[in-house]
């Protein structure tokens, strides 16, 4: 990968960038004039580190420094027969632009002029793109329940709250918006196609800031359709700081739940402890620095089931008492008495059961030994004669949690400088609720575990005071399992035949799933058992060269995607059952008649599947190149120019076992298709086919996604910006 990464370099000529998550601070020197001042020497320092960036200014008296970390910065300009002049406390944003322009008075070097801007922000005026910055204070200080920084996102305009790896930006879909920490990309390969799976949160206290580019996206951001959510990790200064938390929430506070309050319950019991701290400062004063978060989460929810069970006297085939919701006696249909319809030729009807009871003779051994797994209602139902409702249980749901951010930055020289991060969320736990205390629970699946670990390794290097050379690699690794709640469970004891029993013992034995129309379902949540373990290795390799007006930037980003990824669906059976076999006609319906039940209690389902699920080990990658031109054609006026080239290279599949339509492949069912006026049966196309060691891959590769990024940037006044952008992007 290296060696092909020479050669694109030295076939381009230039060095090359990838996505930033650093800002840029430029501006022109005049002198007393309003005449451009070249040759003036340019420092900037952030004021936290005293790491400093020395510039000259060209020949129109413009100067650039880019690269540098989102902070508080200090700009001082100096040159022989003009005083110093510096500003201060100016506040760079994550991928901001930041237009310093200063004017040098006549008198002695010696001689300092200060300004001071306090910190504030000012108007991006050099960039088409359109993005809001979320600073640590609101990351910090704003109420977040569950502490998860990327929900502020949707505090920018255009950005709505979604389920997903990230929220709805500017039209575009859930989960397909780029998020990224420290420059890497933070998604991962998802089962489903064109979701993005989100690989790890960072801890609301080790968040510097992040922006929020909801518009006109540089060319240097690609494989996204929305939007672009681009966040910073804090990191150490010269200064040791170190703060402590706990955020803590009581039921006592709480109300009790309304359901809870009719059925005679007991308010559940609700705890939340998030507790932690962090620590930073300097290993080495001026050279390096660290910083540590730790966050802890240890979570009691009350968690209220309300279902509906049966009576104990329809689990022994009684259901003389069985009513509609409008109080109607509903009968019980004998599905071996189905014959024609004397009166309605086509139609067939049945005979009810004598004074509506199934004989206990009648009654599956299966459907009998099913009945100790339904708990006894215990409170008054919604609808007396429905019985709807009439069983409520609450108890609390376990989640714990704990992660770790780091992060060490560090001056190998004044033009050689890095970081490394590492973030790691450990022993998180999910144990949901059981509301019937037993295997066949039908609700909230099972037992989860989770792990995610988050690398970033970041280097930076001066060649020349306009030449920087960026190279980077990241390292997402995720893994998540769920475990059913009967895992393990032979179901053979219910009475089933030993030969389904083996074939589920292929892949997983479970309690069988059996949906029963007018009582809540029984047995294991259908497609709990679950895996999920993305990796994505990442390389970025970046660079600026800045010629007087114009500043170049080249790029590339490579990721491999891999996923290991298992989801079972039935793999001990889902049976459904519902009123047809035990109503009057079993092709028409009507609610005096039928229940699911009794359907059950005579063995007849509707339905049934057992499902053998495959369990794929992919990997694919993803190439990106770009070209951006910011030229400063005025004083007021910025023009963005910039193309992508992205390409994804198809997934394969470790042992090849993914298949494709081919529409070209003679059908194989062409033999079987009569003749006919419309068209040649022997012309038809279309078949299923397979990969092979020699073609692993189910399509080809795009090779035409070419993306151009144009806009400008006008700035009308001190306070007025027009921008007008236009790009492609490619997911």
């Amino acid at each position: 990968m290296f060696l092909l990464l020479a050669v694109f370099l030295v076939a381009l000529g230039a060095p090359v960038p990838a996505q930033q998550f650093t800002g840029t601070i430029r501006g022109v020197v005049h002198d007393p004039s309003g005449a451009v001042v070249p040759g003036a020497e340019v420092s900037v320092v952030n004021q936290s580190t005293n790491e400093a960036r020395n510039v000259v200014t060209g020949d129109s008296g413009t100067y650039v420094v880019p690269q540098l970390k989102p902070g508080t910065y200090r700009v001082m300009v100096k040159l022989s027969g003009f005083k110093s002049a510096t500003v201060d406390e100016i506040k760079l944003d994550v991928q901001q632009i930041r237009a310093v322009d200063l004017t040098l008075s006549v008198g002695e070097t010696s001689e300092v002029v200060t300004v001071t801007e306090s910190g504030a922000a000012a108007i991006e005026s050099v960039s088409s793109t359109v993005s809001q910055t979320i600073e640590n204070k609101r990351v910090v200080d704003l109420p977040l329940n569950g502490r998860n920084p990327f929900s502020l996102a949707t505090l920018s305009p255009g950005v709505i709250p979604a389920p997903g790896s990230s929220p709805f930006i500017s039209g575009g879909r859930n989960a397909t918006s780029e998020v990224t920490i420290d420059g890497i990309s933070n998604v991962n390969a998802e089962n489903n196609v064109s979701i993005l799976d989100l690989n790890y949160t960072p801890s609301v206290d080790a968040v510097q800031e992040f922006s929020v580019q909801t518009n006109s996206v540089g060319a240097e951001f690609g494989r996204f359709g929305g939007g672009v959510i681009n966040l910073v990790t804090r990191s150490g200064t010269n200064q040791y700081h170190a703060t402590a938390f706990e955020f803590h929430r009581n039921s006592a506070l709480d109300a009790n739940n309304v359901f809870s309050n009719r059925a005679g319950i007991k308010k559940g019991s609700f705890k939340r402890h998030q507790f932690g701290g962090n620590i930073g400062g300097p290993i080495r004063k001026d050279r390096t620095f660290f910083f540590f978060n730790y966050e802890g989460l240890q979570q009691g929810a009350a968690s209220v089931q309300t279902l509906t069970v049966p009576l104990p006297e329809w689990r022994r085939g009684d259901f003389s008492n069985l009513k509609n919701a409008a109080g109607q006696p509903i009968l019980i249909y004998d599905p071996l008495t189905t014959k024609p319809d004397p009166n309605k030729p086509g139609r067939f009807i049945r005979e009810p059961f004598a004074n509506n009871i199934i004989p206990e003779a009648r009654i599956s051994p299966i459907a009998r030994n099913l009945m100790q797994y339904w708990p006894l209602p215990n409170t008054p139902p919604f609808n007396v004669n429905t019985q709807q409702n009439n069983f409520t249980n609450a108890g609390t749901s376990v989640s714990n949690a704990n992660q770790v951010d780091s992060r060490v930055d560090h001056n190998f020289s004044a033009k050689w400088r890095s970081f490394v991060r590492f973030s790691s969320q450990f022993k998180g736990v999910n144990r949901p609720f059981n509301a019937f205390g037993n295997l066949a629970v039908p609700t909230n699946a099972g037992p989860g575990d989770f792990n995610a670990r988050s690398l970033s390794v970041d280097h930076v290097y001066t060649l020349t005071p306009t030449l920087l050379l960026n190279a980077r690699y990241g390292l997402n690794r995720r893994v998540s399992k769920r475990t059913p709640f009967s895992t393990g469970f032979d179901f053979a004891q219910l009475g089933f035949p030993a030969a389904v029993k083996q074939v589920a013992t292929l892949q997983a034995l479970e309690f069988p799933r059996f949906d029963v129309n007018g009582v809540s379902s029984l047995g294991q949540d259908t497609f709990t058992d679950l895996v999920i373990a993305p990796t994505t290795h990442s390389f970025n390799v970046n660079a600026t060269k800045i010629l007087s007006k114009h500043t170049f930037k080249f790029g590339m980003d490579y990721r491999k995607l891999m996923l290991n990824f298992l989801q079972l669906s039935q793999p001990s059976g889902q049976y459904g059952f519902s009123q047809r076999w035990t109503q009057l006609d079993p092709d028409q319906g009507g609610s005096t008649y039928g229940f699911g039940m009794a359907s059950l209690l005579l063995g007849v389902p509707d339905s049934g599947q057992l499902s053998h699920d495959p369990v794929p080990a992919s990997a694919s990658s993803y190439w990106g190149f770009y070209f951006q031109d910011d030229w400063k054609v005025s004083a007021k006026l910025t023009v963005n120019l910039g193309l992508r080239y992205d390409f994804d290279i198809p997934r394969t599949e470790r042992f090849d076992r993914l298949s494709f339509f081919d529409f070209n492949a003679p059908s194989s069912i062409a033999n079987a298709v009569p003749a006919n006026p419309f068209f040649n049966p022997a012309d038809l196309r279309g078949a299923i086919g397979f990969v092979n060691a020699d073609n692993r891959r189910q399509t080809p590769t795009d090779l035409n996604n070419f993306g151009p990024r144009v806009g400008f940037a006008y700035s009308v006044t001190d306070k007025t910006v027009v921008r007008a952008a236009y790009g492609i992007a490619y997911l």
